[in-house]
């Protein structure tokens, strides 16, 4: 399987930097993203996936790669925001009826793995409380109108005080790549790309 990593925001739409949302005590979501997308990156490659992407890029230069190469998935990952800092949650996006199923496969992963504590891996030592906010079919984000299989992923709330916390902390990174990863790679054995 071929996985087009995007680190969401770091490229505005027109150049120059884009920080994305940022966090009450000065973290930038473009910081977030480039991070764990070479986490991921490195994790999805340890499968046996092909990965593409995962630098500093606008969301359309990552929709036009991704087309151009025929990628079996395009990820796109994000810290989300709210005005109010008691909004919590991951959730998966998408747009294309075919990105449900790994939009499903990875939420399920990251709830075993974040919150649970388990998994296939079973190396989680820590849980959070990450609430699940689900999965979102949503027509009003560029990112996911690709030509392939595309999903977005909402980390965490950088707006909220406590998951902003979380995404300062490598070992919270290193198991949400990790969670996320091997959401990516069962969804991949079970269409017989992996």
């Amino acid at each position: 399987m071929l996985v087009y990593i995007n680190a969401g925001h770091n490229v505005g739409k027109t150049g120059g930097y884009d920080p994305g949302a940022i966090g009450p005590t000065g973290l930038r979501e473009a910081d977030v993203t480039l991070d764990v997308a070479a986490r991921l990156g490195n994790l999805l490659r340890t499968h046996g996936l092909r990965t593409l992407g995962g630098s500093k890029e606008s969301f359309i230069q990552a929709r036009t790669s991704a087309n151009r190469a025929n990628v079996d998935l395009l990820v796109s990952l994000h810290c989300n925001a709210a005005a109010s800092s008691s909004a919590r949650g991951f959730e998966m996006l998408y747009y294309r009826q075919d990105s449900y199923s790994p939009c499903a496969f990875v939420l399920d992963n990251v709830r075993k793995q974040i919150v649970l504590g388990c998994g296939e891996k079973r190396w989680a030592t820590s849980t959070y409380d990450l609430r699940m906010r689900g999965i979102i079919q949503r027509s009003n984000l560029s990112i996911l109108k690709s030509r392939v299989p595309s999903v977005l992923a909402e980390l965490a709330f950088i707006s909220n005080p406590t998951e902003e916390g979380w995404l300062r902390d490598r070992f919270f990174l290193q198991q949400m790549a990790q969670a996320l990863a091997d959401g990516i790679a069962f969804y991949a054995r079970k269409v017989g790309k992996s």
